[in-house]
């Protein structure tokens, strides 16, 4: 049973059940702000850890017995998952998936995954913990059953992709395109694309490196690249035809790349490292689709 008012005042004398009101009530409002509840690294207001608190040190709790049946009963409101899901077998699955949907690109899979970055670095992390025995057995089992490659992807995949790629080229007399319905085709252009930005990332060892550059001028790979004030209308008529901001982790290509260019843009804009023009025009658009939502203290 929920304590009544006066027993909450007689809660509020000790100062860990104070400090657990004062928190709940922040996630309310927070919640009444904002629409949904805080991820674990957020702050609010100001400094207040109110993502850890809410989405760790309760399940923390919880699960060490050291919660009361009041405090349950006033996140119950909220919903509050005590046991969140297991992601290291939903990342599992993912990779599972696009291992067997697409075993020609092994393992490059997570190319086709919505959350790419995400589900690359929890592919490096698997060897990681590998290396420093923290897997379970069972977790090395069902990864060695989809052939999950203990040391990072080396040069026979790299090359037999790179030799790939080439040969697309040579018979289809132009380049690998992102947007294609060919698997085939649609992996190439990616993997092309990463490989990239990995070289300006120097992410990249010296002999990868010489044989991407030599492959793009001798083919004459040249991306286009959209102007700003192209991406900016674009973006408006997306906006306009949607009546919705486009995704920057959708699956679908076009909505990913118009989200990133809003995010992108809104960093270069707070730097002040937009020029006069486009961060007048840029203003507007933040006003006219309502971007981003508030997150100064209440």
């Amino acid at each position: 049973m929920q304590p009544t008012r006066s027993q909450f005042k007689q809660l509020r004398k000790f100062s860990r059940f104070n400090n657990w009101l004062n928190q709940y009530e922040i996630v309310k409002l927070f919640h009444q702000k904002f629409g949904r509840f805080p991820k674990s690294k957020e702050k609010f207001p100001g400094n207040n850890r109110l993502g850890r608190w809410y989405n760790d040190t309760n399940r923390t709790a919880y699960r060490l017995g050291r919660m009361k049946l009041w405090q349950v009963q006033l996140l119950n409101k909220f919903n509050y998952v005590f046991e969140p899901s297991d992601h290291w077998e939903i990342n599992f699955n993912e990779l599972k998936k696009g291992w067997k949907e697409h075993p020609e690109s092994w393992p490059y899979v997570y190319y086709y995954t919505p959350n790419l970055k995400r589900l690359e670095i929890w592919c490096k992390r698997q060897r990681q913990f590998y290396e420093a025995h923290k897997l379970s057995f069972e977790q090395i089992s069902k990864l060695n059953s989809i052939n999950f490659p203990w040391e990072p992807p080396g040069d026979i995949y790299w090359n037999n992709h790179f030799n790939n790629l080439v040969k697309w080229v040579k018979t289809h007399s132009g380049m690998p395109r992102r947007y294609s319905s060919n698997e085939k085709e649609n992996f190439l252009a990616k993997w092309l694309a990463k490989e990239r930005s990995k070289i300006n990332k120097h992410m990249l060892n010296s002999e990868r490196v010489k044989s991407i550059i030599y492959f793009c001028k001798k083919y004459k790979y040249n991306p286009y690249r959209p102007k700003w004030n192209e991406s900016y209308s674009r973006y408006k008529k997306w906006y306009q035809k949607y009546g919705k901001r486009p995704n920057k982790r959708s699956s679908n290509i076009i909505e990913k790349r118009l989200g990133y260019w809003l995010f992108n843009q809104n960093i270069r804009y707070s730097r002040g490292q937009l020029p006069k023009e486009e961060a007048n025009k840029f203003a507007k658009l933040k006003r006219f689709i309502k971007y981003p939502e508030k997150k100064n203290a209440v």
